[in-house]
C-alpha cells in the first residue's frame, strides 16, 4: 500500500467514524423524539377518555329523562281520562 492509498483510506475511514457518530446522534434524537410523542399521545388519551366516559353519563341520563317525560305523559293522559 502506498502512502496514497494509504491516506485515502485514514480519510474514508475518519468521515465513516464521524458519520456514525452523526447516526448515533439523529437516533438518540429520534428516540427522544418518539418518546415524547408516546408520553403527548398518552395524555391525550386520557383526555378522550374522561370525555367518553363524560358523554356516556349524559347520555344514560338524557334518555332516563325521556323515560321519566313518556311515564308522565302517560300520566296525565290517565289523570285526563279521570277529569
Amino acid at each position: 500500500m502506498t502512502l496514497k492509498e494509504f491516506g485515502v483510506s485514514a480519510v474514508t475511514a475518519a468521515i465513516l467514524s464521524v458519520s456514525g457518530a452523526a447516526i448515533a446522534a439523529d437516533s438518540g434524537t429520534v428516540v427522544a423524539n418518539q418518546a415524547q410523542t408516546t408520553k403527548s399521545s398518552q395524555a391525550s388519551q386520557q383526555k378522550i377518555d374522561t370525555y367518553a366516559e363524560s358523554t356516556e353519563g349524559m347520555l344514560a341520563e338524557y334518555k332516563g329523562l325521556l323515560r321519566q317525560i313518556d311515564s308522565m305523559k302517560v300520566y296525565n293522559e290517565q289523570i285526563n281520562r279521570m277529569v
